[in-house]
């Protein structure tokens, strides 16, 4: 917590509820998202990578980085596209 207030004093006044994790959010065509958000020119995403995350996870990131950063992709980022789970 002393962490988070650091970059977020505004916390200071909140009360602390609860904490989750291990979600596995998927996709309703269950393929994960990685990109560009339509709509804004430089908010990006990946996500929905359900419960193969932790394996695959680090080579998503590793190609949305690329994305942002215009170095050479290995995957087709058009097959992620962040649009296409809005639908």
């Amino acid at each position: 917590m002393e962490k988070a207030l650091k970059v977020a004093p505004g916390f200071a006044d909140c009360t602390y509820v609860e904490t989750k994790v291990g979600f596995r959010p998927f996709t309703p065509g269950s393929l994960p998202v990685a990109g560009k958000i339509p709509g804004y020119s430089s908010l990006y995403v990946a996500n929905g990578l359900g419960a193969s995350g932790l394996t695959s996870g680090p080579v998503l990131g590793r190609e949305l980085a690329a994305l942002i950063t215009n170095a050479p992709l290995k995957l087709e980022m058009n097959d992620y596209d962040p649009g296409a789970a809005l639908i």
